[in-house]
């Protein structure tokens, strides 16, 4: 079984050896996106690693979600989004995005995300992303309220079939993680086994297809696919694929 850990924000060889030890298959180094010159110098810097494993290359965005999801999508292998409730709903209906990573919010009410995006993510194959450093950054109450908050979300994303992804959402090497501790964490949110081995396994394995297909000139659509273009010449724009 391949495993994945889709949000490491640190490359290098380091971090890709690193990974290796740990078990995963493959990894993907994130980096906010600021502009495509920026952002191509990142994705020249993580293809020169030089590793046998899989690395994919991942875009943050915020701001104005729809304009930047379709300029980083051509540029990085899955585009995420971390925002709240507003950017949450907004970024569902992106079919550019490929997961989503809810803030933690200041009430036990809300849990930064709802049935409406859920419904959204799920027609979309954008996965809920729950990342260990946030939990592993606080403590306390701040660390009760975050966990209470991230098991609302699986349930919700559990009741409308959302692909659930489990990252380190690590800094550096030393906060990598390895597949089988994550799965530990995903149980103790609430997941069965299945669910918590899907979370490092086939849930980004889905993503990662998902990106490939969105990659291939010949793919049109999911489940239609060219097989001669004849004198139309293939079209190599990722946006707007679904």
């Amino acid at each position: 079984m391949a495993f994945y850990d889709l949000h490491v924000s640190h490359g290098g060889r380091e971090t890709a050896e690193t990974a290796k030890r740990l078990g995963l298959s493959g990894i993907c180094i994130v980096s906010e996106f600021r502009d495509s010159k920026s952002f191509g110098c990142f994705c020249g810097e993580v293809k020169t690693t030089g590793s046998p494993l899989e690395i994919f290359t991942g875009a943050e965005i915020s701001g104005d979600l729809k304009k930047k999801s379709i300029v980083a999508v051509e540029h990085a292998d899955l585009v995420f989004v971390r925002g709240d409730e507003n950017a949450v709903r907004w970024a569902s209906e992106l079919w550019e995005v490929d997961a989503i990573c809810p803030e933690p919010q200041n009430t036990n009410k809300k849990s930064g995300m709802d049935q409406v995006s859920a419904r959204a993510m799920s027609e979309r194959l954008i996965a809920l992303e729950i990342r260990l450093s946030d939990i592993l950054d606080v403590r306390g109450m701040a660390r009760a309220q975050l966990i209470s908050q991230a098991m609302q979300n699986i349930r919700i994303a559990r009741r409308y079939k959302v692909p659930i992804i489990l990252t380190s959402g690590a800094p550096d090497k030393f906060g990598m993680r390895a597949p089988r501790e994550m799965a530990a964490v995903a149980r103790m949110l609430g997941m069965s086994d299945k669910e918590a081995n899907d979370c490092v396994s086939l849930s980004p394995l889905k993503l990662i297809e998902k990106s490939r297909m969105r990659s291939d000139p010949n793919v049109i659509t999911a489940g239609l696919e060219v097989v001669k273009w004849g004198d139309t010449p293939p079209q190599n724009k990722k946006s707007g694929w679904y």
